[in-house]
């Protein structure tokens, strides 16, 4: 079953160190008032980082930290093709929202921060094989100053038929190739938001939100 949100931190390697941290030091999950607090019920986040081989035990630097810092970090893009580090700290359904304004709010939030992830040819699961790409995380609506939680909504991106199979669609396909790239099966690389929203218009890819 497919997680309908993510708990995904960015990581800026331009952070000059842990003693200077700021609103970009996201790699320590959150106390389970600082969740509940922001709307997120802890007991529904699935695989919520504990200590182990993804995580560490280690001195926050807020108050709202836990005392438990990820260790795996994995490439992204955003909007504008500009590449960052993020490490994911759980996911979980809708039902993960508190029921009351906190939980809305928080909802709205997560509606307005999306995770493009491309499955290509062949459809892939989050967690389940690698993916054709780095994700897509778009951060246009302020994503350190207006996610405190980093809460994203999975959207599933896939090539259709007429992308793959006709003269424009391949012409189409070349001309990003020739600009990002191609992935291991041969699409190109979607890099940015402009690539995106073109290939939608024209019906080169589908986009599904997860469930």
């Amino acid at each position: 079953m497919k997680k309908l949100l993510s708990l995904v931190a960015i990581a800026l390697l331009a952070t000059p160190s842990l003693s200077k941290a700021g609103v970009q030091d996201r790699l320590y999950d959150f106390t389970d008032a600082y969740y509940l607090q922001n709307g997120i019920n802890p007991t529904a986040i699935d695989g919520r980082r504990q200590p182990g081989p993804l995580a560490a035990t280690d001195t926050p630097n807020f108050p709202f930290q836990r005392n438990v810092r990820a260790l795996l970090t994995l490439p992204n893009y955003d909007a504008s093709g500009n590449e960052f580090f993020f490490t994911v700290l759980g996911g979980f359904s809708i039902n993960g929202f508190t029921g009351n304004a906190a939980g809305q709010r928080a909802r709205q939030i997560a509606d307005s921060f999306i995770e493009y992830v491309s499955r290509g040819k062949a459809p892939i699961r989050w967690g389940s094989a690698p993916l054709r790409q780095s994700v897509m995380l778009d951060m246009r609506n302020g994503y350190f100053s207006n996610d405190p939680l980093g809460l994203w909504t999975h959207v599933w991106v896939s090539y259709t038929s007429a992308a793959l199979n006709t003269a424009d669609g391949q012409k189409t396909l070349n001309d990003i190739a020739g600009k990002t790239g191609r992935d291991l099966d041969g699409t190109p690389i979607i890099a940015n938001a402009s690539d995106l929203d073109n290939l939608f218009k024209k019906g080169y890819v589908t986009n599904a939100r997860g469930r």
